[in-house]
């Protein structure tokens, strides 16, 4: 389980968290999934009621990615991960400013 914290000062972010693919950019069948599990206690400090449904709803998920729209603000959801993710074996991308916070 991990937190995932946001601290947008910005309008517009996005976030990607992306297992990472072999040397063709595929993934196998032996290839860890991730980006399984579920989503839960989702927060924010400039959400509106209408922007907390578009960010409960608006992951991005399937076995080895998952994306976010970061909304304005602090934010935070937390990841019940299927599995334990080891350092190195995930990417973090986006776009837009914002600091994130992981905690586990």
């Amino acid at each position: 389980m991990a937190k995932f914290e946001f601290r947008n000062p910005s309008g517009s972010a996005y976030f990607t968290m992306e297992t990472t693919s072999s040397a063709f950019n595929t993934y196998t069948s032996s290839t860890p999934k991730y980006a399984s599990g579920s989503f839960s206690s989702f927060t924010g400090s400039n959400i509106t009621t209408q922007q907390t449904f578009l960010f409960k709803d608006g992951i991005v998920q399937d076995d080895f990615k998952l994306s976010q729209v970061v909304p304005p603000g602090t934010s935070s959801f937390t990841f019940d991960n299927v599995i334990t993710i080891p350092v190195g074996a995930v990417l973090f991308t986006s776009t837009g400013e914002f600091e994130l916070i992981i905690t586990t």
